[in-house]
């Protein structure tokens, strides 16, 4: 089983977006785990869903089978929203240390054998929660917008993490005009980090993607240069680590 965490050093990168529709069109067993304590999203895809991370991170629910919903053939599990308990508790080093930790491992082990992959959408930042989620993760798809700010301060946010990462240009705006910029930055500032493994590629924020979502509130977006460019990701990722050709 391959668990990867999908990370990005602020909000509004389009993490969860990505990691919902890169999730969704894995030719592989999957499960989305959500891990976004403070912006949770995916209650807004699963309304019905009853159990959640939070509860099986405190202990209040232990069946681990009782926390999946299921989206078409996608599984899901969602993050309690507004769940000022949890957000007091971000900040507990010595609880997700312990209890915490305990918990995210024994759950990685019980679905080992049930998955070919879990995809971890994780809180922006360097909460302990996203620390420790990335610490039990193979690598993390780190998702960075080509702004030079967002650029910097995701370098030195992926020194912290301290996990092999693949890099995701997400929001990219005129693709031909920015590939230049985004080879040099990639080259120039990624690429000497120990921890860098690859390129993924570039995704636009097309027009027909963003009406979808923000007016229509189509969250899987489907034929739209947004979904091409996840579906050419899929391939180099399968070709990667499936051996697909």
């Amino acid at each position: 089983m391959l668990i990867i965490s999908v990370v990005s050093y602020r909000g509004g990168s389009g993490k969860s977006l990505f990691s919902l529709n890169f999730a969704y069109r894995l030719d592989k067993k999957t499960l989305l785990l959500e891990a976004d304590f403070l912006a949770p999203s995916l209650h807004y895809i699963v309304p019905k869903a009853m159990n959640c991370w939070n509860d099986y991170l405190s202990g209040k629910e232990s069946d681990e089978n009782a926390l999946v919903n299921s989206v078409n053939h996608l599984d899901i599990i969602c993050t309690k929203p507004y769940d000022q308990d949890m957000i007091s508790l971000l900040m507990d080093k010595r609880l997700w240390s312990s209890v915490f930790s305990d918990n995210i491992s024994k759950f990685f082990m019980s679905m080992e054998k049930k998955y070919d992959l879990i995809v971890i959408d994780n809180q922006s930042g360097t909460f302990y929660s996203t620390l420790l989620h990335c610490f039990f993760s193979d690598f993390v798809i780190c998702i960075v917008r080509p702004d030079k700010r967002d650029v910097l301060s995701t370098v030195e946010y992926l020194k912290i993490l301290k996990k092999p990462f693949y890099l995701v240009w997400n929001q990219v705006i005129k693709k031909d005009q920015m590939k230049e910029i985004i080879e040099k930055w990639t080259e120039d500032l990624f690429k000497p980090l120990t921890t860098y493994r690859g390129n993924f590629g570039m995704i636009p924020f097309d027009e027909e993607s963003a009406f979808r979502l923000w007016v229509k509130q189509e969250f899987i977006i489907d034929n739209t240069p947004y979904h091409d460019a996840i579906s050419d990701l899929i391939s180099s990722f399968h070709s990667k680590f499936f051996k697909i050709p």
